[in-house]
């Protein structure tokens, strides 16, 4: 049975038949039949890159005065979790209040869910995804360490990003074992459009368990909208592999770039 509870949030303008998650569904999917550290990994990695739908009910006729409920669902022993699904499919199979199957939804990321298991009123103790299928249940306090590992991992990149390395976490470089030449010539055909741009070496990064091409750019002038450009050229052609950004720096040319051929240097027109 699913009771409601009032919470005032912000909204995004979109419809549920937008919202697909075919990864995280599959992987419910698999952790439902055998439920190990290794599916649960996969299931978590797709769960931090997914935007949920959420069924809720709203009331209100106007923006400053817009209340929502969150629906929640009951277990047998009492316990209340929030639904969230992967898909427009998924949600529908859950019956809302008024008897109708065809709900309203907000959209939700995992780290969204923070601020409301914070509030002391929320009688929710976790999310449950995709209940009326996978129904995998995740606790608040495993939300909150998930998120934690998320935040970190955010704070992380956006330090390499910079060209710092974080304090407590090991990075090593090294030679792909796998050339990916179609990202080289990509990249390297970009390079040549952007002036600003001195020299771009590439590597691959590893940043405590974590492995991914490192492009490491010296210009002019490096901001987020360089690093967004050379990013986009790259990822199509990385396999799946992620790719990182980097700014080069002084100390990083030192410590692991010492003797290495760019694969663009603007001065000798490689």
């Amino acid at each position: 049975m699913a009771k409601n509870k009032n919470k005032q949030v912000r909204l995004r303008q979109v419809s549920a038949d937008q919202i697909h998650n075919d990864e995280l569904k599959k992987a419910l999917e698999i952790l439902k039949e055998n439920r190990n550290p290794q599916n649960e990994a996969v299931m978590f990695s797709e769960l931090s890159k997914a935007h949920l739908l959420v069924p809720v009910q709203f009331s209100g006729n106007n923006p400053k005065n817009l209340q929502i409920k969150f629906i929640l669902v009951n277990t047998n022993d009492g316990r209340s979790f929030f639904p969230a699904f992967t898909d427009e499919e998924e949600a529908k199979k859950l019956k809302m209040p008024d008897g109708k199957t065809n709900g309203q939804y907000i959209v939700r990321s995992l780290m969204e869910y923070e601020p409301i298991f914070h509030d002391p009123k929320t009688a929710a103790e976790g999310i449950v995804l995709n209940p009326m299928g996978a129904n995998i249940v995740l606790p608040k306090a495993l939300v909150s360490r998930l998120n934690s590992v998320q935040a970190a991992k955010k704070k992380e990149t956006a330090a390499l990003k910079n060209g710092e390395i974080p304090a407590g976490v090991q990075v090593t470089f090294s030679e792909p074992r796998i050339y990916p030449t179609a990202l080289v010539n990509a990249v390297h055909d970009l390079c040549q459009t952007l002036p600003e741009i001195s020299r771009v070496y590439f590597k691959q990064m590893t940043a405590g368990m974590a492995v991914s091409f490192a492009l490491i750019v010296e210009a002019d002038s490096f901001d987020e909208s360089l690093s967004e450009k050379i990013h986009d050229a790259a990822v199509p052609h990385a396999k799946d592999v992620p790719v990182v950004v980097l700014k080069y720096t002084d100390d990083m040319g030192q410590k692991f770039l010492k003797g290495d051929i760019p694969l663009y240097d603007r001065e000798l027109g490689l």
